[in-house]
């Protein structure tokens, strides 16, 4: 299996859309673990900057009804479910993601969505959100939710679930790539039939990316983390453009319109994020080992 280091990218200059100023070079000369090791103690010494010429959007998807989770989620969304000192998921994500410089959101929802209006009203009235309802989150995937979100992205931006439990240094991993479209893996730790598996090629692109590859074909799981700067993004939207209006694409997973871009030619890195803690929250088992998780960090980090 084959694990991308931070300079698989070829040498060289190259224009990049997101402006962060923790700007990763291209080639160390070292090995995955140790790359990772040395700029996640860079950025955690030294906060990332909002970016002023050009600020990234947030793709934040927030509609579903978490069935897995009932009764937990029977009249709460899986975003606001606590977690520690009060925190929900959704708190943990945005306080993530304004460490990283960005704080312009564009939030669909579907499920309780009065809930987190409220919710961010009160609690982070310092973000700019753009509001989108889908009304048929109960019928449909993400890649509805996230076909909804193209009418208000205007430029390069982040996509993330708003159900992901993720380390702060991943986003400014991914600003400060050189590639333009990339997403997060874990290429350590092992995975199973339900995750969101990935193969990646020699050069770290993702290849295939969907739950049907097989576990011991894949080299790693997306965790659910992507930015796009490049040519990917316009080409995303307008393939969930097409397979939603010509086929069931309402029901899909979002990365299978990846995959058919992929397929298309177009590379999306894969960025290996495996020294740093990262989980989904899909069940009542996933939420108490993350609430036990955080509630015994060591002097309270």
């Amino acid at each position: 299996m084959h694990s991308p280091g931070l300079g698989a990218e070829k040498r060289g200059e190259s224009k990049c859309h997101f402006p962060c100023r923790s700007k990763i070079p291209a080639g160390f000369g070292l090995d995955l673990q140790s790359s990772i090791a040395i700029i996640t103690k860079i950025l955690y010494l030294f906060k990332p900057l909002p970016a002023e010429d050009e600020p990234v959007q947030v793709v934040l998807l927030a509609a579903g009804e978490a069935t897995r989770l009932r009764p937990l989620t029977l009249s709460t969304p899986k975003c606001l479910l606590p977690l520690a000192d009060g925190k929900t998921i959704l708190d943990l994500t945005l306080e993530n993601l304004k460490w990283a410089g960005l704080k312009q959101v564009v939030l669909v929802t579907g499920f309780e969505a009065d809930q987190i209006r409220k919710h961010i009203s009160a609690r982070h009235a310092d973000l700019a959100v753009e509001w989108i309802h889908n009304d048929l989150f109960s019928s449909t995937n993400n890649s509805h939710s996230l076909w909804m979100a193209g009418r208000a992205v205007k430029g390069p931006f982040i996509l993330l679930d708003a159900d992901i439990l993720f380390d702060r240094r991943i986003i400014p991993l991914l600003l400060g790539l050189h590639q333009e479209d990339a997403l997060a893996v874990r290429t350590a730790g092992g995975w199973s039939e339900e995750d969101m598996k990935v193969r990646l090629d020699g050069d770290g692109n993702v290849g295939r990316i969907g739950k049907d590859i097989r576990v011991d074909r894949a080299t790693g799981e997306s965790i659910g983390i992507e930015k796009f700067g490049g040519p990917f993004g316009k080409a995303l939207f307008e393939k969930l453009e097409h397979r939603i209006r010509s086929q069931n694409g309402s029901r899909e997973f979002y990365e299978a319109s990846f995959q058919a871009v992929i397929e298309e030619g177009l590379p999306l890195f894969g960025l290996d994020i495996s020294p740093l803690p990262c989980m989904e929250i899909d069940t009542v088992e996933d939420y108490e080992k993350a609430r036990a998780g955080l509630n015994n960090r060591p002097g309270g980090e």
